[in-house]
């Protein structure tokens, strides 16, 4: 078969959702011998696949007259996309970020969908970019159309939202590339040396705050504690954040490293005591198995596909009460065998998530196609 993918989020620096398209596209190439991919780009990437399987192709068109990024990338997917689809005969294609070309078959279409934040939480994205989403999955997610979630929880939620068919909409899990990274401590910011640590955006769903008032209460009633570093890209949040810190008074306790490399992050977690994340809504959750692999034992929320990830390797917390979250801190810093506990289970847990496992889910998906199209 002929598949072509929107591979446009491998170029650039690359998000959640390139990572999983870069992991889940690699151990593709290497468990199916047959099947030609056709990797779709709206700018040249700088990088090449070595396998007679994979053919790139870049369509860049009529770019400069649109006004925005936002315009040509609907123009780039529903106009230019189509018909080099129908000119290569393109058997199937798959979306691995929310959207496929509206004029391409259904039958022949797959689509990613990582999470209904752009529904569950608005205030996170542009008002364009939510009101898009919403109003392209109504016109796409219909009969015969394939989905993939990253987590069962999202995969509920998509059948209920969109009205699914349960057989149409398979989870193939994310994962990490458990490879040994080594840590490098050369960073230009100054770390505690002992710290709990957060990773993630600085968005209102991450719910940095609760670990805000959470170290100033535990910081006035003398539970125990740790400073806090918090990694990440800057978020629509930032601001906010910094305002909170200094509402609290606890400027001297919170280290900002903002984007920091992998060699970099492998350090922080190395050298964390505790991460700590709790989020109010997470399609899957990649911070909790970066914690696993490093060995910090895991406080997380009670909500959406937490659970799911973590299974029995964390502490839950109500993620609305910022004594619950002390409680829990206080809780594991005076509890080394919990601590040992909850690594020696993540650990474990690790073990279950896999590129291997997730690329098998979508080959499967394929074969199956393949044969519904004959």
């Amino acid at each position: 078969m002929k598949i072509a993918i929107d591979c446009r989020k491998l170029v650039g620096n690359k998000t959640g959702i390139g990572n999983y398209l870069e992991s889940l596209l690699s151990k593709l190439l290497e468990i199916d011998s047959i099947n030609k991919y056709y990797l779709l780009f709206d700018s040249l990437p700088q990088f090449k696949y070595e396998s007679d399987q994979v053919e790139i192709i870049c369509i860049n068109k009529f770019r400069e007259i649109f006004p925005s990024e936002q315009l040509y990338n609907v123009f780039w997917l529903n106009f230019l996309v189509p018909s080099r689809l129908k000119k290569l005969s393109i058997d199937i294609f798959w979306g691995p970020n929310f959207v496929k070309p509206i004029f391409f078959p259904n039958k022949n279409s797959i689509v990613t969908i990582h999470d209904l934040a752009f529904i569950k939480n608005k205030e996170d994205h542009s008002r364009f970019h939510s009101l898009y989403l919403n109003i392209y999955l109504q016109l796409t997610l219909k009969k015969n159309l394939k989905v993939l979630t990253v987590s069962e929880y999202t995969r509920s939620d998509v059948i209920k939202e969109f009205n699914l068919s349960e057989e149409n909409v398979r989870v193939s899990y994310c994962a990490i590339e458990t490879r040994n990274i080594l840590p490098s401590n050369n960073l230009s910011l100054h770390l505690p040396k002992n710290y709990s640590l957060f990773v993630g955006t600085t968005e209102k769903r991450k719910n940095i705050n609760v670990i805000l008032e959470s170290l100033a209460y535990s910081l006035q009633y003398g539970l125990e504690t740790l400073p806090l570093v918090v990694v990440g890209a800057k978020g629509n949040g930032l601001e906010e954040t910094k305002k909170k810190i200094k509402e609290l008074g606890i400027e001297k306790h919170v280290y900002f490293t903002g984007y920091v490399t992998n060699e970099e992050l492998a350090y922080i977690y190395s050298n964390a005591k505790i991460f700590i994340f709790p989020s109010l809504y997470e399609g899957f959750g990649i911070p909790l198995l970066e914690a696993m692999m490093y060995e910090v034992p895991i406080i997380t929320s009670s909500v959406t596909s937490l659970p799911e990830v973590a299974d029995d390797a964390a502490l839950y917390i109500d993620p609305q009460s910022p004594q619950d979250l002390s409680r829990a801190v206080n809780r594991l810093l005076k509890n080394d065998s919990l601590q040992k506990e909850l690594i020696q289970k993540g650990k474990q847990r690790l073990s279950y998530f896999s590129w291997e496992k997730s690329a098998l889910v979508l080959l499967d998906l394929l074969r199956e196609m393949e044969s519904e199209l004959k």
